[in-house]
């Protein structure tokens, strides 16, 4: 049997007193497509962070390809619901992908010709190409989700977690990135956090609520419902 690409067990956390996620057991195979849905505050972003290793558990053990978070973060790779910054700092499109491969950054400020080649060629994959040069507070919503990923993908992680990348986008944008996931479905492990489950449950491999404890539910019983944030048993359609 293949070993699990993501593994938690028994993780419980909290913030000071309170409990934000209570003995969670998840496995998460290599390749697989997840959804992760729940109520605002049921720990769905803690989740993601404990995978990344940005967050320890008060119990448990989360292990990434059968190691801890902090010793696999180069085969993960993040898109933030949004990115907070001054929208003032002169930060461009190329530059800010590549901070999605910082370790290649040589200590006199350079990146290899590789990398840079690597990075003009996701951004051409993405169709923002011809973005390179603007800076980030330029763009709109959806060429920034674009940036995002292209940063993400950028040192081939085996994992890629998404922490609703669609939120406040249009709909032509929002199919877009649900289209591109689509196109790397299979090739890397994906955990995406969503309340827009329209058009993906028959696109997914498995759904799974986060409200403190972890609850799987079957594609069959993925409930319109759901997207208007109201979480009640599964039925089945």
């Amino acid at each position: 049997m293949q070993q699990p690409i993501i593994e938690l067990k028994n993780v419980s956390f909290q913030y000071r007193e309170a409990l934000i996620l209570k003995d969670i057991s998840l496995s998460f195979a290599k390749g697989g497509f997840y959804i992760l849905m729940g109520p605002n505050g049921g720990g769905k972003t803690t989740l993601l962070k404990l995978i990344m290793g940005l967050l320890s558990p008060k119990t448990g053990t989360v292990l990434v390809q059968g190691a801890p978070p902090t010793e696999m973060c180069c085969s993960i790779g993040y898109v933030p619901q949004t990115l907070f910054f001054d929208s003032l700092f002169p930060l461009t499109v190329l530059e800010c992908v590549l901070m999605g491969q910082l370790s290649e950054l040589s200590w006199y400020g350079k990146f290899p010709k590789t990398v840079k080649e690597n990075a003009l060629h996701m951004l051409n994959s993405l169709g923002i190409l011809a973005l390179k040069n603007r800076t980030i507070g330029s763009l709109s919503g959806g060429q920034r989700q674009r940036t995002l990923l292209a940063r993400a993908l950028l040192c081939d992680p085996d994992i890629l977690l998404l922490d609703e990348p669609t939120s406040g986008l249009d709909m032509e944008a929002s199919s877009y990135i649900q289209n591109k996931l689509q196109e790397i479905r299979g090739k890397k492990t994906i955990l995406m956090v969503t309340h827009s489950l329209s058009e993906m449950t028959q696109s997914i491999d498995q759904a799974i609520c986060i409200s403190t404890t972890a609850t799987r539910i079957p594609n069959n019983q993925l409930c319109k419902h759901y997207a208007m944030g109201v979480y009640h048993p599964g039925i089945e359609l």
